[in-house]
């Protein structure tokens, strides 16, 4: 996802910091300008002399598939419901994880 940000952050992603959650899901704060896009990202691994090891192509393909509405999580913290949000309480966990797992 480092490479897919840095190649296409400012050009696709309008310079959105998304939260990957390692496997298929991919969150951003506000809508992309697009609902389905695909990517080719290479990867080059490279030995301690800085040669190249080996070289990687990936296809990363993005596409909208939920929305989750944040008005459920402060309707249920403000005991206005009582189920509780589990979709956006999942996107939080992934967004807070999401910087101290980089490091």
């Amino acid at each position: 996802m480092k490479e897919l940000l840095e190649k296409h952050g400012k050009t696709h992603f309008n310079g959105c910091l998304p939260a990957y959650d390692g496997r298929k899901g991919f969150y951003t704060a506000g809508a992309l300008p697009f609902t389905s896009k695909d990517f080719n990202i290479k990867l080059i691994d490279r030995d301690e002399s800085g040669d190249i090891k080996r070289e990687r192509e990936f296809k990363v393909s993005v596409k909208l598939a939920s929305r989750a509405d944040i008005n459920h999580l402060r309707q249920f913290l403000q005991c206005k419901s009582r189920e509780a949000p589990h979709d956006i309480i999942q996107v939080l966990d992934v967004v807070l994880r999401e910087s101290p797992s980089k490091k």
